[in-house]
């Protein structure tokens, strides 16, 4: 994170909150596709497995601003957008929930943590734990046992795509810091 947790957001916060909204809801679709394939050949849910590489843009926005809600309000969003746009899938308005429910946790993270190298991989671990059992509880009616199960996985997944996205904040963070523009006033 920058620098202190602002509670008022910028026009810099505002501009990142509507572009890692539009890239979420742009890649979207992607990741259905692949969820889908993982669901029918493993009969797991594949948002379970590479629902934490869906969270990159939530994580990405969170990184480069320092206003304390920005993963919240890039989730909500993207859940308006989503529904308007017809893509909601299985959960339909309930999309609002289950989009804008892992950024609040992803931003809870970030506000308890300090800056550190295992904080996106945290926030990418919860975040997917937690959407999954939002999808769970309000969609599917499976057995205790079964949910853990699924929960296992999506801890395990979470890992996974966790250290996939801090490669990518890292990547990016590097290229801005060497063009002068991680730093901006805001």
């Amino acid at each position: 994170m920058l620098n202190k947790i602002r509670f008022k957001p910028s026009f810099y916060d505002l501009l990142l909150i509507g572009l890692m909204a539009a890239t979420a809801t742009g890649l979207k679709p992607l990741f259905a596709i692949i969820s889908r394939l993982i669901k029918t050949s493993l009969a797991i849910p594949g948002g379970s497995i590479i629902g934490g590489l869906y969270f990159i843009a939530l994580i990405m926005g969170r990184e480069l601003s320092n206003y304390a809600f920005t993963a919240f309000f890039i989730g909500l969003i993207q859940a308006i957008l989503m529904t308007v746009l017809g893509f909601y899938g299985t959960n339909g308005v309930l999309s609002l929930l289950s989009f804008s429910l892992p950024g609040l946790l992803i931003d809870l993270i970030y506000f308890i943590t300090k800056p550190q190298k295992m904080r996106v991989i945290l926030a990418t671990i919860i975040a997917n734990a937690g959407g999954l059992l939002v999808v769970l509880t309000v969609l599917d009616k499976f057995t205790l046992l079964l949910t853990g199960f699924y929960i296992g996985i999506s801890l395990v997944g979470g890992i996974i795509c966790g250290f996939l996205n801090f490669f990518i904040v890292k990547s990016v963070i590097t290229v801005l810091k060497k063009n002068n523009l991680y730093n901006l006033k805001h």
